[in-house]
């Protein structure tokens, strides 16, 4: 049942019980007049609501961007540790050489790509170290 289901049932609720307290004689325009005060503090109270949850999540938000931390990386770093993996490790550089012949023409942006992403590890490591 969605909230519109519902805001129906309260309203049958209501001119029942309306209808139900006053007897014969019941003014159709009283009837409809509460109905719409009824149907306004339903809309005000969701309003309310959406403002609250959306202050709680600003709050949240607010709370865990005090807590991120910042951690910039040296590229140049990687370079080196790069060309240390492939002397090493052959397969390693046999994959690396066919990547880069396969990405396209400019192999300088992919290997700088690839130290980037080592300095990013070994900065990942560094910190996962310290915890």
């Amino acid at each position: 049942m969605d909230d519109k289901d519902k805001l129906a049932l309260v309203d049958d609720l209501f001119m029942a019980e309306t209808l139900a307290s006053r007897g014969e004689g019941v003014d159709p325009a009283e009837v409809d007049a509460a109905a719409k005060r009824v149907r306004a503090n339903i809309a005000a109270a969701k309003v309310a609501l959406g403002k609250r949850r959306m202050a709680e999540a600003k709050a949240g938000l607010r709370g865990a961007r005090g807590r991120l931390t910042v951690v910039s990386s040296n590229p140049g770093r990687g370079a080196g540790e790069l060309k240390q993996l492939r002397v090493s490790d052959a397969a390693l550089d046999r994959k690396l050489t066919m990547a880069a012949r396969h990405q396209g023409a400019d192999a300088e942006a992919d290997e700088a790509g690839i130290e980037e992403d080592l300095a990013d590890l070994k900065d990942w490591e560094e910190r996962e170290g310290d915890r």
